[in-house]
Formats: C-alpha cells, sequence, structure tokens
C-alpha cells in the first residue's frame, strides 16, 4: 500500500512543477504590471482612473444575425478606390519602365535605386546610407 502511494505521488509530480512553472509566470507578469503602474502613478502628469468606456470587442460575441449578402468585387471597389475616375487601362506604344530600390548592411550599409527599361539603364543612383529598403522602392 505504502508503494502504491509513492508511485501515485511520483506520477502526480511532473503536472505539480507545471502548474508551479505556469503560477510562477503569471506571477511575473502581474509584478512587472505593478511595476510599471507604479512608474505611472509616480508621474505628476499621469492620472490612473477607472472609466465606463466601452470595449469594442465586446461587440463581437454572440449570433450574427442576418448574413450580409454583398458582391465582393463590388464592395472592394466601393471601399478602396478613392479615384473613380482612375481605370486601369494599357497604353498603347509605349515603353515598359521597370523599377528597383534596395538598401542593404553588406560590408557597410548601401542603399540605392534604379529604372530600366527592357535592357537599358534610365536613371539609377545612390541614396543615403540611412535610407530604408522601403524608401529606396519609393524613390524608384
Amino acid at each position: 500500500m505504502l508503494l502504491k502511494q509513492i508511485e501515485d505521488r511520483q506520477r502526480t509530480r511532473p503536472v505539480c512543477h507545471e502548474g508551479i512553472e505556469t503560477l510562477d509566470k503569471s506571477l511575473v507578469v502581474i509584478l512587472e504590471f505593478l511595476k510599471y503602474q507604479a512608474i505611472m502613478v509616480e508621474q505628476d502628469d499621469v492620472e490612473i482612473v477607472v472609466t465606463n468606456t466601452v470595449n469594442p470587442a465586446s461587440f463581437l460575441s454572440g449570433s450574427m444575425g442576418e448574413p450580409v449578402i454583398h458582391e465582393c468585387l463590388e464592395a472592394i471597389e466601393a471601399t478602396c478606390s478613392s479615384c473613380l475616375d482612375l481605370k486601369d487601362t494599357l497604353l498603347e506604344n509605349t515603353e515598359t519602365w521597370s523599377t528597383d530600390g534596395s538598401s542593404s548592411v553588406i560590408s557597410g550599409r548601401h542603399a540605392g535605386y534604379v529604372v530600366t527599361m527592357s535592357r537599358e539603364v534610365i536613371e539609377s543612383g545612390p541614396l543615403p546610407t540611412n535610407t530604408s529598403a522601403q524608401e529606396a522602392e519609393i524613390t524608384a
């Protein structure tokens, strides 16, 4: 009987350790929150108050009600089109230009852009070393 009790305790031991670890992590989160709350309270220009402002997430639960019937393409066009008179139309007898911009940190920081036409470089140049890859793309 004593051996049976010892075996049972040995089997539940890992579960207890997991529970203690989870509790430890929860306490760390709570202590971090309290630390930041204390820092905020110490500020002269900060006041912590309880408010009855509605959390928008509270409206997400519950039944969906009637399904909304719509045409996806019409909905996308209505919400995303800023210029109703702007159309995507291919122009005839025109040149096709391609652009690229890049920023990298290989053997130092480098950034640049290029505008090309088929096999010809129209324009290219370096950009300031603090230019991000996104800025380089926009510049191109």
